[in-house]
């Protein structure tokens, strides 16, 4: 099944793709795995923050095995683990909550209706964590620094990497397709590095987690000027953007 996309007329996803398809969308599979979970053990207990218990962190990091995120990492520099020391987890939790599949209520995260009845159907989480992603998800409290550029359009991102991610390019360049660099005022850096910044945590990072886009992973400690990133083939299965012509202007 075919769905119109929010974010912009000519976005259609793909839902009718299954577990096999979207292996490597990790965020999925977690999304998934944190369902079945509270179906099979019921209600995950909260700290007064609002955050998921260590138990429950201490479970989702060895079931996730997420790279940069696995135990004999983050025990190297934490003696125990919480939410906040796990980024996919906290952001992973803000998803669900946002998509209400799970809702907080006494202290417990507890399973929906709508949670519950979306086990086992991946094309369908797929496409409602992306759709909520780019539609209603807030980056902002994620994030100390945020940087907010009303210049961004999603839509527009999303046709650059279509047409122009079919293989390696380099952050500079890819800021140079999506945004106008040279019109931006800076915030934290340049506006270059504002560019580049806001786009690897607003739109690079959702579509790395959820499969849709390559990083190169020799380059992930250099910075990220020097970085490069690619379409996946999951991209093209599961988006389909129709080609859009509005004051002469044509979607790149």
């Amino acid at each position: 099944m075919t769905i119109v996309s929010k974010i912009g007329v000519g976005l259609f996803l793909n839902e009718a793709l299954g577990k096999a398809d979207l292996k490597d969308s990790r965020l999925c599979s977690a999304g998934m795995n944190t369902l079945a979970y509270m179906r099979e053990n019921g209600d995950i207990q909260l700290t007064k923050a609002g955050a998921f218990n260590r138990k429950f962190v201490v479970w989702a990091v060895e079931e996730f095995q997420w790279p940069g995120y696995t135990a004999d990492e983050l025990y190297r520099i934490n003696r125990v683990l919480n939410e906040d020391d796990v980024m996919p987890l906290s952001y992973l939790h803000a998803l669900l909550l946002s998509t209400r599949l799970i809702r907080h209520a006494k202290g417990k995260a507890v399973l929906t209706k709508a949670g519950s009845s979306l086990l086992g159907d991946y094309g369908h989480l797929q496409a409602l964590m992306f759709e909520t992603f780019f539609t209603r998800f807030d980056f902002a409290a994620q994030e100390r620094w945020p940087i907010e550029l009303a210049e961004a359009d999603t839509f527009h991102f999303l046709g650059v990497v279509r047409n122009r991610l079919h293989d390696w390019i380099d952050y500079p360049e890819f800021t140079g397709w999506c945004l106008p660099v040279f019109a931006l005022q800076p915030q934290r850096g340049t506006a270059e590095e504002d560019a580049m910044f806001y786009l690897v945590t607003r739109f690079v990072r959702p579509l790395h987690w959820l499969g849709l886009i390559e990083r190169d992973q020799t380059e992930l400690l250099t910075p990220v000027s020097m970085r490069r990133l690619r379409k996946t083939k999951l991209f093209d299965h599961f988006l389909r953007i129709e080609v859009i012509q509005q004051r002469d202007e044509t979607l790149h």
